[in-house]
């Protein structure tokens, strides 16, 4: 509920939030930084409206139903949504940003999923990388991966922000399981075609197999494969990343909507949004984290080792090195993709926000000038 309150001169109005008493029964609430002369108070239903013309003293006084004033057309006009451009450049940058946070520890996951580091425990993978490479050894293949995960970012959200559109607005409707699974699996396959080939030299470059991206690039172009070998792996990407962004883009837009709900339904308000988003996004990296460590570690061998296929691999793996082997680097890996979730999700959320904000800032403004003009 809102209040719109004209000052003494009615040349300004002033949008605040409004609450109604304890006892239900809507009150004035007197605000002595401004001189106000008449409360307009937004209600549930618009056919009426509630006014107070004095303010006395500043204390409570019930207010008396009258009917509405008549709203001109043109002040109901509403803001175009936020052009997707700027939703796909909050995407990129978030992506970017987390990317270059957490880096260091995919390295170590690297190490530790592949043949060479399987029965390596995080710390001996950590001084592995040091001994052989110094600090470096921890940026291999940082720009290479961080660039195409944040075009891959990019054409993500601009998926899924689209996908969203047709999800209800209303926080106590929650979205059908399949839309959501579709959705969030579609933005994947659209950011893969670029994600793939970065995840790919990353990883031939954290393993050493070529000294710079350069090298690297000609070396894959060159071999038999051709430009198919950069998809090399591609088939352990889809496996790993379909279910990896189902469970992060729902599970976290899930978890929002839970917590929105349960925050409305006890009169919380927007308390302590920042704190939802953070609490969602760790639950969200924890899960996806253990549930797709498996996909994850067959993904690493076809790219750093030599394996012909998805299912190869994983038998391979079973075979010689038992079960716990598909969750090798599992400590590490959860130690990169919880914290990264917690520093990805809320910061493309406020980044989101603030565009919004700054969107509808702008609208107004030009609503403005062109009433000025008008009158």
């Amino acid at each position: 509920m809102f209040c719109a309150t004209k000052t003494a001169s009615e040349e300004e109005l002033i949008f605040r939030p409004f609450e109604p008493a304890p006892d239900g029964i809507v009150t004035e609430r007197h605000y002595p930084s401004t001189r106000s002369s008449a409360l307009y108070i937004a209600t549930t239903s618009p056919e009426n409206r509630i006014t107070s013309t004095s303010h006395g003293n500043g204390s409570n006084k019930i207010l008396e139903m009258i009917p509405p004033l008549p709203v001109p057309k043109k002040s109901m006009s509403r803001p175009e949504e936020l052009p997707l451009i700027y939703l796909a450049l909050a995407g990129s940058v978030t992506t970017f940003f987390a990317d270059l946070t957490m880096h260091p520890v995919d390295c170590i996951k690297t190490l530790q999923q592949s043949d060479l580091g399987v029965h390596m425990s995080i710390l001996e993978a950590t001084r592995y990388l040091y001994e052989q490479y110094g600090i470096s050894g921890f940026l291999h293949g940082f720009l290479t991966y961080a660039t195409s995960d944040a075009v891959g970012g990019c054409l993500k959200f601009s998926v899924w922000e689209t996908w969203k559109k047709r999800l209800p607005a209303e926080q106590d409707q929650q979205p059908g399981l399949l839309f959501v699974m579709a959705g969030a699996a579609l933005s994947f396959v659209a950011a893969s075609v670029i994600i793939v080939p970065g995840e790919f030299l990353k990883q031939q470059l954290q393993m050493s197999h070529y000294h710079s991206l350069w090298e690297a690039i000609q070396g894959v172009a060159a071999s038999e494969q051709g430009l198919a070998g950069f998809y090399s792996g591609y088939d352990g990407v889809l496996y790993r990343d379909i279910p990896y962004t189902i469970l992060e883009l729902g599970l976290y837009d899930m978890f929002k909507r839970t917590l929105a709900q349960m925050r409305s339904d006890n009169d919380e308000g927007d308390k302590s949004v920042i704190w939802d988003q953070l609490a969602c996004a760790a639950m969200t990296g924890a899960i996806t984290a253990l549930v797709t460590t498996p996909m994850d570690v067959v993904k690493t061998k076809l790219m750093v080792d030599d394996y012909a296929s998805f299912g190869e691999a994983f038998l391979s793996t079973y075979q010689n090195h038992g079960f716990e082997a598909l969750y090798s680097g599992l400590t590490a890996r959860v130690g990169w993709v919880i914290p990264f979730t917690v520093i990805y999700l809320p910061t493309y959320d406020f980044l989101k926000n603030m565009l919004e904000k700054r969107h509808l800032e702008h609208h107004l403004e030009n609503r403005e000038m062109k009433d000025s003009n008008t009158s």
